[in-house]
């Protein structure tokens, strides 16, 4: 499949950046899924059973979506993160 915008910035190697600030610019390549390590890493039993302890749906809510990030965690992007876990990027057009 081959998609023409974005990425506005590119956090794959090889992923050229587009050439609009806006990330709307001509910028085919092939469309490509990998497993995104990062986002899997912010997604552990600690970070689950944090979300038992809450008192308040504001703080549940908060800590599962990692807004604000927690202070000193180096994968701060909450338990949702684990939905970008299947995520990918673009490849140059071939």
């Amino acid at each position: 499949m081959v998609v023409s915008l974005g990425p506005v910035v590119p956090t794959y190697k090889g992923v050229p950046k587009n050439p609009l600030p806006n990330g709307r610019g001509a910028n085919p390549r092939c469309l490509r899924r990998d497993i995104n390590v990062n986002a899997a890493l912010g997604a552990t039993a600690d970070h689950v059973y944090a979300l038992l302890n809450q008192t308040t749906m504001d703080n549940f809510y908060d800590l599962l979506l990692g807004s604000p990030p927690p202070k000193n965690d180096p994968y701060p992007w909450g338990v949702s993160s684990i939905s970008l876990t299947i995520a990918g990027g673009m490849t140059n057009r071939s």
